[in-house]
C-alpha cells in the first residue's frame, strides 16, 4: 500500500485547481518525469494496490478511533484501489471507522474508486463532492459505513458499476452515470429515499444502453413517512430484491421493474400502511 492511516490518524490532501496532489504509478512517467529510469513508460490499471489505506480491525477490538482522510484537489490514477479499508486478520476482522471527506478530485485508470466496506461492523462516514470517477471497470465507489453521501459527482465508469451504497440512509444528489453498461447503482439494506430522482437535486443518467440506468434495489426500504417517487423522464430499470415499502413508492408511465430472485425474498412488499402507487398509461 501507498499511505495507511491508522486509527486516530488523519491524512490533509490540499491540492488546488491549477496545482492538484496527485498520486499515481512509480511507471507512469506522464507525472513527475522518468522517476524509475527504465525509459518511456506508462501507467497500468493495478500497478499498485492501494493509495490511501484505513484498517479493518478484529470484532473483539474495541471500536477503533477515526482512520480521517480529508482530501481537496486530488488526483489518483493506475492503482488497483484509491482509497481502501483492508484487513490483515482475515474473517475475524469485520470493524472499521474511516472518516473520509474527497471534494473536487479525480479517480481515473483504477480497478476500483473507493472501497470502504467493513462488511459487518458499520462505523464511520463518507462523504463525496464535485468528483469523477472514469475507466474504472471494477466499482466506483463501494461503502458498508453508517454515514455515505454523494453529491455533485460524475461516473464515467467505461463498463464498471458506478456505486454500491449498503446500509443507512444514503444521500445521492446532481451527480451523473454514465456507466456505458454497468449498472449505475445499488442500494443495499438501506433507506432509498435519499437518491434524488426529480427536483433540483436530482440525479441524471445518459446513454441509450438500459445497462446504464439500473438502479438496483436489495433489501432497501421506503420508510414510514417517506414518499419516494420513481419517474418516467430517467429512463431506469428498476431490479429489486425484497423490498420493503412502509411509506410510499410511486412508479411513472415507462419504469420498468425486474424482479431478482434471491432464496425466499419476494419483489416488492408492501408493509401495513404503506403504499404502492402504480401510474402506468395506455401507451
Amino acid at each position: 500500500t501507498g499511505l495507511r492511516v491508522e486509527p486516530g490518524g488523519t491524512l490533509d490532501v490540499n491540492g488546488t485547481a491549477a496545482d492538484p496532489v496527485r498520486v499515481t504509478s512509480f511507471k507512469d512517467d506522464s507525472v513527475g518525469g522518468d522517476t524509475n529510469g527504465d525509459g518511456p513508460s506508462v501507467g497500468h490499471i493495478g500497478d499498485y494496490s492501494t493509495a490511501f489505506e484505513t484498517p479493518i480491525v478484529s470484532i473483539d477490538s474495541p471500536d477503533p478511533a477515526p482512520s480521517t482522510i480529508t482530501a481537496t484537489h486530488l488526483v489518483v490514477s493506475y492503482g488497483t484501489y484509491a482509497i481502501n479499508a483492508n484487513a490483515y486478520c482475515n474473517f475475524s476482522c469485520t470493524k472499521a471507522n474511516p472518516d473520509v471527506t474527497v471534494s473536487d478530485s479525480e479517480f481515473v485508470h483504477l480497478a476500483a474508486g473507493i472501497n470502504l466496506a467493513s462488511y459487518r461492523d458499520n462505523l464511520g462516514r463518507l462523504e463525496v463532492e464535485r468528483s469523477t470517477f472514469t475507466d474504472i471497470p471494477g466499482t466506483a465507489i463501494n461503502s458498508t459505513l453508517a454515514s455515505a453521501s454523494v453529491r455533485a459527482s460524475e461516473f464515467h465508469t467505461g463498463g464498471g458499476q458506478g456505486m454500491v451504497l449498503q446500509g443507512g440512509s444514503p444521500v445521492v444528489e446532481s451527480s451523473l452515470f454514465d456507466t456505458d453498461g454497468g449498472q449505475s447503482l445499488s442500494i443495499i439494506a438501506g433507506d432509498v429515499t435519499g437518491v434524488a430522482l426529480s427536483g433540483p437535486e436530482a440525479n441524471e443518467w445518459v446513454g441509450t444502453d438500459r445497462g446504464s440506468r439500473v438502479l438496483r434495489l436489495d433489501q432497501a426500504a421506503v420508510p414510514a413517512g417517506r414518499t419516494w417517487t420513481v419517474p418516467s423522464s430517467l429512463g431506469l430499470v428498476l431490479v429489486v430484491t425484497g423490498v420493503s415499502v412502509s411509506g410510499t413508492l410511486a412508479l411513472s408511465p415507462d419504469v420498468i421493474v425486474k424482479v431478482q430472485q434471491y432464496g425466499t425474498s419476494t419483489g416488492l412488499r408492501v408493509e401495513p400502511g404503506g403504499t404502492l402507487d402504480v401510474n402506468g398509461t395506455a401507451a
